[in-house]
């Protein structure tokens, strides 16, 4: 009898072992799952992204495991979040047919709240007339890290277009991304637009421009550089259009362009053909920028009234060149109509601008050290090569200049 109750016994324990070892299990199970959370890749539940898009409820994250996938559309979706891991490629784009043939990589339409994160678009491989990388349409939403490169068509191109068709329907916030070697860099059509740290670059040798931001476009821009947009002679390239010139509003089906605004802090416009040109229905509010080595210009507006770039550097302590109000002036080149005194006339290694680079100036280049454009510590005074950031190279530069 004793026998058989510890047997009794043991029988039990095994039992409670085991259900415990099987609702660890289930437990487990449940957590990697993750309600609302839709996996892509090999070996995951979903092959293709857009398959992912098709189940998800509002809400949902889709999580995008590392490989190289086919374009996507995104259409009366709510508050969904696609996020890629390490790693995650999307190199081909959907055909849609709109005031012609548009080949579209991922294209966001009539939908809310549609965060798209680290995932690079490559569209080296799609030879199309028409392209776009990735495409918000009276939508809302954000796109963060990753990247968008080598969008180029035969006829037309852009690496991220934000469009709306009702005013006010369309809004998003793009940050940390690099936009590089596209036919044109970033579009903004009657839409809201804000950037931050973002690396806008090489937009050459085709449209060479940069950003546009036409027709009611709202764009503000944070921590940002826009460098090497450019084109050969006698055409030149943009690193910034806001507005658009008459005769291309036909191009763009626009019959009565609305004013546009850009407002730039912190940011780097350098090295392009023309850093920024604006029309007459464009206007700009750019303040504590870096604005230099561009080769024609820096800012050009052909008719009053003027814009506002004070508190800039221009590249040289003796401010921008005008040939009327500032004909001594070394910097970068403004036509009329650009509001540019005062400018900042550090020059560079001259951090507390006494005119001297001595062991104060070592300090402050010392807590900029090591950082980039958009970090906390970064200061372009320190930046020599204006590369957007403060390394080695700088400090050999500084050695140079200190003590002078």
């Amino acid at each position: 009898m004793v026998k058989a109750q510890k047997s009794f016994s043991v029988i039990v324990a095994l039992a409670l072992v085991l259900s415990m070892g099987v609702m660890a299990v289930l437990m487990g199970s449940t957590a990697e799952a993750n309600p609302g959370e839709l996996h892509v890749g090999p070996g995951q539940p979903y092959a293709t992204i857009q398959a992912a898009i098709d189940a998800t409820s509002d809400g949902d994250t889709i999580i995008v495991h590392p490989g190289t996938y086919d374009g996507f559309t995104i259409e009366n979706k709510n508050d969904l979040s696609i996020k890629g891991q390490d790693g995650v490629t999307v190199n081909t784009a959907n055909r849609f047919v709109d005031g012609g043939e548009w080949w579209v990589m991922a294209f966001v339409m009539n939908s809310t709240n549609i965060n798209i994160e680290d995932i690079v678009f490559d569209g080296g491989e799609i030879e199309v007339g028409m392209l776009e990388g990735v495409t918000y349409g009276d939508s809302t939403g954000s796109i963060t890290g990753g990247g968008v490169r080598n969008i180029i068509g035969s006829e037309m191109a852009f690496g991220i277009g934000i469009w709306g068709g009702e005013e006010g329907s369309t809004a998003v916030d793009i940050s940390q991304l690099t936009v590089e070697n596209c036919a044109m860099g970033i579009m903004v059509s009657n839409a809201e637009t804000n950037l931050d740290r973002c690396s806008i670059k090489g937009m050459a040798p085709y449209d060479g421009h940069g950003i546009m931001a036409i027709d009611n476009a709202q764009v503000t821009m944070e921590n940002c550089e826009i460098r090497d947009c450019w084109k050969e002679a006698p055409e030149w390239g943009l690193g910034m259009m806001i507005g658009m010139p008459e005769e291309l509003e036909a191009v763009y089906g626009i019959e009565d362009e609305r004013p546009s605004t850009v407002q730039m802090t912190g940011c780097t416009i350098s090295h392009n053909n023309i850093g920024i040109r604006l029309d007459d229905d464009g206007d700009l509010i750019a303040n504590y920028n870096n604005i230099l080595g561009n080769n024609i210009i820096a800012v050009f507006k052909e008719n009053p009234p003027s814009v506002d770039a004070t508190n800039n550097w221009w590249g040289d302590t003796s401010g921008p060149y005008n040939e009327t109000t500032n004909p001594d002036g070394k910097g970068d080149a403004v036509s009329d109509n650009v509001d540019y005194e005062p400018w900042i006339a550090n020059r560079k290694g001259d951090f507390n601008g006494d005119g001297n680079i001595n062991i104060f100036d070592f300090v402050l280049f010392a807590v900029a050290y090591g950082s980039e454009l958009g970090d906390d510590n970064f200061n372009p005074v320190g930046d020599f090569d204006d590369d957007g950031d403060i390394d080695i190279f700088d400090f050999v530069l500084f050695a140079a200049a200190y003590g002078t």
